[in-house]
């Protein structure tokens, strides 16, 4: 299922045009890189040499993160630290929805205040 969520939220980002963007993970852990540069693999693992370690360290920049944060929160879903999630196995598949919903429309929110 967190392969399913990558996916699905890069779908977004993709869509919305969001470039240097991406969400990685492996299994049940996700981290969302927003105008970093990186990007991920068709598995969801990041690519290879699209972010260094510190780029990795400082994620997203604190008004990024803020906006991120406060937008999934008041949309039902909060993101640890602001910028990475766990799905558990009480996750469903309308959870994963909801999910995918909520970051798509935090990202609009973004784009709007041109934070991205």
């Amino acid at each position: 299922m967190g392969r399913k969520l990558i996916g699905e939220m890069n779908q977004a980002i993709e869509q919305l045009g969001i470039e240097g963007s991406c969400v990685y993970g492996d299994g049940p852990i996700f981290h969302v890189l927003l105008g970093k540069g990186a990007c991920a693999n068709q598995d969801g693992t990041l690519a290879s040499g699209s972010a260094d370690t510190l780029t990795l360290r400082q994620a997203n920049a604190p008004d990024v993160k803020a906006a991120l944060h406060l937008g999934m929160l008041k949309r039902g879903v909060d993101l640890m630290s602001g910028h990475a999630g766990i799905l558990s196995t009480a996750h469903t598949e309308d959870d994963l929805a909801l999910t995918v919903e909520a970051f798509r429309q935090t990202l609009k929110e973004m784009l709007e205040a041109r934070l991205l």
